[in-house]
């Protein structure tokens, strides 16, 4: 039986510094059946030129490289354009400044390929700055969701409502999730990847493994640093999950309202914290007027 096909999705904006080290970190994967499609996001640099003199180097070698270029969408545009390109059975994507360990996808193949009834797994990563300094592990500093003997995390759903404990460049996922629950949402600008895996995880198993999979770059332009506005992503996405998918949620007996009053929380929390008083307040009445809603609709529901 041929080894199944994985389609390596990278979308890449101005990262003329960094592409070719994380190609090259794709390239040496011990695990060959791949295909490599980069989604130049309408860079103003010389990513393309990049990635082009990357592929004259590598041209006549087992693995494939596509090239895409479009206008700046963001990254779920991007993604999702890479995700309509791939022929692969598998989609894993990787941004284009991080790096992945050699054996990486040969270890996420083989999960899935020993559980079949688990739609996606993901690892851990390290990290790393422009000194080259490695920091501790992505679990270790978040900590790792509990699995049962199988390595399946137990009540997967409910878990990453509370936070999400997957990093995007260290998973693997069957194409058919993506069949069952949709592309990533093209509206959202911050925690895209992560609203994708809670409707992922709301009808599908998905594993873990213990090991780092991948090295993040760590920099300032990160835009997981942008705490506040990915508040703002999570409450919307929230809502959205609980209008579109209100009765397989009841059917689990979880309560979305409590997660999104739970963010709104956090977020006037850091906005106290970092002394943005004016938002803080702003934020601190939002969260008022939600919980007394949400306190009438529970006294309306017993009633």
């Amino acid at each position: 039986m041929a080894s199944p096909l994985v389609s390596v999705i990278i979308p890449a904006w101005n990262a003329e510094k960094f592409i070719a080290e994380t190609l090259e970190s794709v390239f040496a994967q011990t695990w060959r059946d791949l295909e490599v499609i980069v989604v130049d996001d309408g860079s103003r640099d010389g990513t393309a030129e990049v990635v082009k003199t990357f592929w004259e180097g590598k041209a006549g070698g087992s693995i494939e490289l596509k090239l895409i270029c479009q206008q700046n969408g963001g990254p779920s545009k991007a993604r999702n354009a890479g995700i309509r390109a791939a022929k692969g059975d598998y989609l894993a994507f990787l941004d284009a400044d991080d790096v992945w360990l050699p054996e990486t996808v040969e270890h996420l193949v083989a999960f899935v390929d020993t559980h079949p009834d688990v739609s996606m797994v993901f690892g851990d990563a390290g990290s790393f700055d422009a000194n080259g300094v490695r920091f501790d592990s992505f679990f270790e500093k978040h900590g790792c969701p509990v699995t049962d003997e199988r390595n399946i995390v137990s009540n997967a759903f409910e878990k990453l409502l509370e936070s999400n404990f997957i990093l995007t460049g260290a998973l693997l996922l069957r194409r058919e999730c993506i069949d069952r629950v949709g592309y990533f949402d093209d509206n959202l600008g911050y925690g895209e990847d992560y609203d994708l895996w809670v409707r992922i995880t709301l009808f599908h198993k998905i594993g873990c493994i213990n090991d780092r999979l991948m090295m993040r770059r760590m920099h300032g332009s990160n835009l997981s640093k942008q705490e506040s506005n990915f508040y703002d992503a999570k409450i919307g996405f929230l809502n959205k999950l609980g209008k579109r998918y209100g009765r397989e949620i009841r059917e689990l007996n979880i309560d979305l309202n409590r997660h999104v009053l739970n963010t709104m929380k956090t977020k006037a929390y850091l906005l106290y914290l970092r002394k943005e008083y004016v938002a803080y307040v702003k934020a601190l009445w939002s969260f008022a007027v939600s919980y007394l809603k949400n306190c009438l609709l529970k006294a309306g529901s017993a009633g």
